[in-house]
């Protein structure tokens, strides 16, 4: 039990006990959101960035319609900022434009 006499050893074994409690932490975590959403049938990720975005942006940068997808849709939207450091596309919406 050298070891626990050390300070150097002893902090190196502390730090390596608590850097495994908090990764077995972590995973506990992951692991019980991954089952409450599949027990509940939620459906997690970015599959959706590939779904039909159905409305229109005024000013885009890349060519893009209704038909495009949400991920179109989140690049095309990206643009320079505009009055008080808020996108155009907010300023836009904000006045009641479509």
């Amino acid at each position: 039990m050298a070891v626990w006499h050390d300070p150097r050893s002893r902090a190196r074994a502390l730090q390596l006990l608590v850097l495994l409690a908090v990764a077995v932490g972590l995973g506990y975590a992951a692991h019980n959101v991954v089952d409450n959403l599949r027990r509940q049938g939620i459906a997690s990720g970015f599959g959706f960035l590939h779904s039909r975005a159905g409305f229109s942006i005024i000013q885009h940068l890349i060519p893009y319609d209704e038909d495009a997808s949400y991920g179109r849709a989140s690049i095309g939207c990206a643009e320079r900022p505009g009055v008080d450091g808020e996108l155009d596309a907010k300023v836009h919406l904000a006045h009641g434009a479509s």
